[in-house]
């Protein structure tokens, strides 16, 4: 299978992807197992570290714990689930 060339450059990280999520938006993940757990630990990272405030995470079926469900993401995280 070949990959669009404009597509590979795009490819992002969690990580990467993490830094981009901007204090005070609202987010939103899939259901169960489409929930991107290597997103949600890099943004619990961010906000346990005081880089981030004010963002909602909303999730539904949660079938695993989150690390962004618990302290410290909580000072810049409010989960929604």
């Amino acid at each position: 299978m070949k990959i669009n060339p404009e597509l590979k450059n795009k490819k992002m990280t969690s990580v990467q992807i993490a830094t981009e999520i901007k204090d005070g938006w609202v987010c939103f993940s899939d259901i169960g197992v489409s929930n991107p757990p290597e997103l949600t630990d890099a943004l619990a990272a961010r906000a346990a570290a005081g880089e981030v405030k004010g963002i909602r995470w909303h999730s539904i079926l949660d079938i695993e714990p989150l690390d962004i469900l618990k302290e410290p993401a909580h000072r810049g995280i409010t989960p929604v689930s």
